[in-house]
């Protein structure tokens, strides 16, 4: 991923120290030692299970998400996860970045005007030191199944330096976005787009 110019290849980066709450999800393998999702994951949940206690069945489910979150994600999206300390619940944003020379629609990026929206919560612009004025919106949406089921979503999109930058959440317990919002906006603000 990555714009390619004469020598440099621009791309994005996000400053691990201004998001200590989430963990980076490895985005190739292997990587540190461990060869792939299952090794990876698996260490991570020993590493929570025995900090926090959890027992066997908060272990292994924690593992197995972890895994899933590292193997089945798109080649072109950088994943970050929050882990409960209690093992209930595991919150991840997804970051794409994307070259591009035409004007991008911050809004449409963002879903505002999706006919799927039950509320939106809030919208506006969104700066950041390192990508610029953007957008934000935090939004309840319709899944359309039939027990229309609701999930709180949150979308900024930055156009900055010839990349288009997006950073998604999505989570059907809508009260555990809510008290992650803080730690979203951490992360938007932690983003840049670099040379490398």
């Amino acid at each position: 991923m990555g714009l390619f110019r004469r020598g440099a290849v621009t791309t994005i980066k996000v400053e691990p120290s201004a998001i200590e709450q989430w963990l980076a999800i490895p985005d190739r393998w292997p990587w540190q030692g461990y060869r792939n999702g299952s090794e990876w994951g698996a260490f991570v949940a020993q590493v929570f299970g025995d900090a926090y206690g959890w027992p066997a069945q908060e272990r292994e489910w924690c593992a197995e998400v972890m895994r899933s979150l590292a193997e089945d994600r798109p080649q072109d999206e950088y994943r970050y996860v929050w882990i409960d300390p209690q093992g209930s619940n595991v919150f991840f944003a997804a970051i794409t970045a994307a070259p591009t020379e035409d004007q991008v629609d911050l809004q449409a990026a963002c879903g505002v005007g999706d006919p799927t929206i039950v509320r939106a919560v809030a919208q506006g612009e969104f700066e950041t030191e390192g990508l610029g004025v953007g957008y934000r919106h935090h939004r309840f949406l319709d899944t359309g199944g039939e027990d229309h089921d609701i999930v709180g979503m949150i979308t900024y999109a930055f156009q900055h330096a010839g990349m288009a930058v997006v950073v998604q959440a999505a989570v059907f317990d809508v009260l555990a976005l809510e008290a992650r919002l803080d730690d979203l906006d951490d992360l938007a603000r932690a983003i840049s787009v670099v040379e490398v």
